[in-house]
């Protein structure tokens, strides 16, 4: 089951590519924590996936939690 967040209008979205960059890992490894649910799992455009800044920002502040952990 996932958890849908109420998004801030006119919110900034990252891309895969930007959670990669910012994680300083692979595209691939960055999109397998998404998937396996140890980050969260942000918010499908058709095929594409975003992830909102601020989700990002305050899982990181959080101090990047597994989310499997918490959806038990």
């Amino acid at each position: 089951m996932t958890t849908t967040l109420p998004i801030e209008k006119n919110a900034a979205m990252l891309t895969v590519a930007d959670l990669a960059e910012r994680w300083k890992c692979s595209q691939q490894h960055a999109r397998h924590m998404v998937d396996s649910g140890r980050a969260p799992s942000g918010v499908k455009l058709g095929r594409l996936r975003r992830f909102p800044l601020g989700e990002i920002e305050r899982w990181e502040s959080d101090g990047c939690p597994d989310l499997r952990a918490q959806a038990s």
